[in-house]
Order: C-alpha cells, then sequence, then structure tokens
C-alpha cells in the first residue's frame, strides 16, 4: 500500500491516528501543518492572482480598463461574464495544483481550491448565481480518470456560497485533448460536443471548470445551459492560462 493509499485508509480510523504517523504538510513545500489542510497558508499566498485591467467580459489581461479583448469583440462567446482566480503559468504554483488534482489523482486538492473561487472577482460572479455546476468528463474520460474535477470544485465552492449543485450538462461524444490543439482547433474539436440534460429551473447559472484557456469549452456549456433554460451563465476557474502578451 503506497503512502496516498494508507493516508486515506487511516483518515477513516481518526485523525488522532492519522497524526501519529504522518503529519499534516504541504502538498506544495512539504512544511509540517498544524491543522488538516492540504496547502500551507504561505503558498497559497504565493499563487499569483489576474490584477486590473481586465477584459470587462471574460476577465483576460489587457492593456486598458473597461476594454474587451480580441476575442471577445470578435463575439460568439455565450457566456455573459467570466472570471479566473488566478494565473496558470507553467511552473507556478498554482499550475503545480491543478495538475495535482487533475492528472496525479490528489483529489482533496479540490477542497483547497475550491473555496478560493468564493473570493474576490469569482465570489462576486457567485453572488449573481441562482446554482453552480460543472464541465462535465466524458463516460469515457470520467471511467478513465475516476472523478471529476471540475464537479469537486464545485461541491467545494458550493460550502462556502450556499448555492445547490446541479449535474445540469452531458458530454455527447469524445473529443481530443484542448492541451495539444491551437485556439481555432479547440472551437472545432468541442463545437456541439455538449447538451443539457434535462430542463433547467434555474435563471442564472454558474459554470465552474479548473482552466480556461481559449474559452471554447465555457462557450459550448454555456450554449448548452442556455438551450436547457437558464438565461445567464457566469463562468468561473481556478486558473487561467498564461499568455506573454495582452488581449485588448
Amino acid at each position: 500500500m503506497d503512502y496516498k493509499s494508507l493516508k486515506d485508509y487511516l483518515g477513516r480510523i481518526g485523525y488522532s491516528v492519522l497524526d501519529i504517523f504522518f503529519p499534516p504538510h504541504c502538498y506544495l513545500c512539504e512544511t509540517p501543518l498544524d491543522c488538516h489542510q492540504y496547502i500551507c497558508d504561505d503558498c497559497k499566498a504565493r499563487f499569483e492572482r489576474i490584477t486590473p485591467p481586465v477584459c470587462r467580459k471574460c476577465g483576460a489581461p489587457t492593456s486598458r480598463p473597461g476594454r474587451l479583448c480580441y476575442d471577445c469583440v470578435a463575439g460568439g462567446r455565450e457566456f455573459f461574464l467570466a472570471r479566473s482566480f488566478g494565473l496558470y503559468r507553467p511552473g507556478g504554483l498554482l499550475a503545480e495544483t491543478i495538475t495535482g488534482l487533475k492528472y496525479k489523482k490528489e483529489k482533496a486538492l479540490a477542497r483547497e481550491l475550491g473555496p478560493l473561487l468564493a473570493r474576490g472577482v469569482t465570489g462576486e460572479l457567485a453572488e449573481k448565481a441562482e446554482a453552480i455546476t460543472f464541465v462535465p468528463l466524458s463516460r469515457s474520460k470520467l471511467k478513465e480518470r475516476g472523478f471529476n474535477q471540475a464537479k469537486l470544485l464545485a461541491q467545494a465552492l458550493s460550502g462556502e456560497v450556499d448555492l445547490p449543485v446541479i449535474d445540469a450538462l452531458v458530454k455527447t461524444r469524445e473529443t481530443g485533448p484542448q492541451a495539444e490543439l491551437d485556439r481555432s482547433e479547440r472551437l472545432v474539436n468541442v463545437e456541439g460536443s455538449f447538451e443539457p440534460r434535462g430542463p433547467i429551473d434555474y435563471g442564472s447559472v454558474l459554470l465552474v471548470d479548473d482552466v480556461f484557456t481559449t474559452g471554447s469549452t465555457a462557450t459550448e456549456c454555456s450554449r448548452a445551459l442556455k438551450e436547457g433554460g437558464a438565461e445567464k451563465v457566469y463562468v468561473v476557474t481556478v486558473g487561467r492560462s498564461y499568455s506573454k502578451g495582452l488581449t485588448g
């Protein structure tokens, strides 16, 4: 039995026993912790935040306040507003944490990342919503991974803002990995791949995902949510992919 499996098993017995053999430590820097959390406060403080000016629709960094970025000027984005907690910069601590959750199956990290969405500009969007939903995985991807990281983030956020989580969307077909595609390919890759699971009884819905890159997934999910009956879709993500240049 590996360390993580043994730690999870002992966690079912009780924290007092767990702490004797495996004292809590930070996932990122391995600093010993006095309480049961997975990332220390110092590492959280080093997460790179997105600061103004940003696109007034999607939250992308821009050169001047109050502007739309080039992508939002081009139109076609079905969500009303989108914001991200911080920058998903390769090698950064936030990127390392999201990668740990998504690809290394460190599901407990969702309990650290989800509540971050209740703060700042992402928290302001949560206050406008009546319910929370999440970007779904295809059936095969869910079977392969064993969990949906966006759903875990949505559930963690729900506990902070007291909004219901609804399973509103279904992914109707398998798509290629978005990370391997450029912007135009991403748009084609996910087009028409999401549908509402049924009627949506909420006028404003908050869509949760881990990372906002081109916005193609957010747009397609928002389109499906509106087809299901939602009037406005707000999007929040933990990270926003890092871009060297300003977008407007």
